[in-house]
């Protein structure tokens, strides 16, 4: 063999060697985890950050958990359809107008296939309106021309404003927006640079127990009867009673209206993955409340009339088991 076909041999050798490792570097990099999601929750001061920390904790050892803090649920919705998260949590809602088609919360440059399937219901979360004591304000319609936070730009508590306000004849224009966190809405409160401000969550919620042992704070309530026109714009919506002495200065009941928040998670995320996942939220659902401070317990027979999409195969897998009938989705 000549010098020159010697070295067109060994050239042609490297190329293909070269080839066959960015071939399998490719699928190493392609290839999922399944040991290892991320979840998409809302900002740190809030009840979805608190529960995935409490979850990636409970998981240590069975699953990886990255933790991805959002604007909220709208979205979580938005990056659970570009791929940016395995799982994500969102208002009940909020799942419900997606479900249903609204623009809002649909990017149309991903089409109209719905990407994602439900895992469960984890618990209720209020719709919280909360004000100083000695602001003046006593119930929603007194907000008009005040400085209000509505939450972050993509969060669902923003769309609950917007409904609560409607029912009291009011638009985002009939009253002065702020687009902060809860936490930013909380030190804005007790500063007085706003008015009041929207938070959605479960209680007791950390920002909302500090803020009570920060300032005199009242939180509005919602009559029956808006509570019943609220249910006619959105069917996903539930009446909510705050007791007495959840936090500190509260001496009533506060009566308004709540969405359950659920766990989504894409639709081609592992089948084993999803049905540990899920198996261990029920099994440890005791453990995790005692962790949040919250009560309650998740009842798989429950889950069927609560949910407005079908369940992910792995979910649904774990549902079979306990003789619940759920709707499966069938993407593969």
């Amino acid at each position: 063999m000549g010098k020159n076909t010697s070295f067109r041999v060994i050239r042609i050798v490297s190329i293909l060697l070269l080839i066959a490792a960015v071939v399998l570097t490719m699928a190493l990099l392609g290839k999922k985890d399944k040991n290892s999601i991320t979840i998409g929750t809302g900002g740190t001061k809030g009840m979805y950050y608190k529960y995935t920390q409490v979850l990636a904790d409970i998981e240590k050892g069975n699953l990886n958990i990255r933790i991805k803090e959002t604007e909220g649920s709208q979205a979580n919705l938005r990056l659970i359809r570009q791929k940016y998260l395995d799982v994500a949590i969102v208002q009940n809602d909020t799942l419900y107008d997606a479900a249903n088609g609204f623009d809002e919360y649909i990017d149309n440059s991903l089409g109209d296939e719905r990407s994602f399937s439900a895992v469960c219901t984890l618990y209720t979360e209020s719709v919280n309106v909360i004000v100083r004591k000695d602001s003046g304000i006593r119930n929603i319609s007194d907000l008009k021309g005040k400085t209000v936070s509505v939450g972050k730009e993509e969060s669902g508590v923003k769309h609950n404003a917007k409904e609560v306000l409607s029912v009291y004849g009011m638009t985002l224009e009939d009253i002065k927006p702020e687009y902060l966190s809860y936490e930013e809405s909380s030190d804005a409160l007790v500063a007085g640079n706003i008015d009041a401000f929207f938070c959605n969550c479960g209680n007791p919620a950390e920002v909302l127990t500090d803020l009570a042992n920060k300032a005199d704070v009242e939180f509005l309530s919602i009559s029956d009867e808006d509570v019943k026109r609220l249910k006619t714009i959105n069917p996903a919506y539930v009446n909510v009673t705050i007791p007495a002495g959840t936090y500190k200065g509260q001496d009533s009941d506060v009566k308004t209206v709540g969405i359950y928040a659920v766990l989504v998670a894409q639709n081609d995320l592992d089948e084993d993955t999803v049905y540990e996942l899920t198996k261990d939220i029920y099994e440890k659902s005791d453990e995790i409340n005692q962790a949040l401070g919250t009560a309650g317990e998740l009842k798989p027979s429950e889950q069927p009339d609560r949910m407005v999409i079908p369940f992910h195969k792995g979910a649904a897998r774990y549902y079979r088991e306990l003789n619940v009938s759920v709707d499966e989705d069938k993407a593969d």
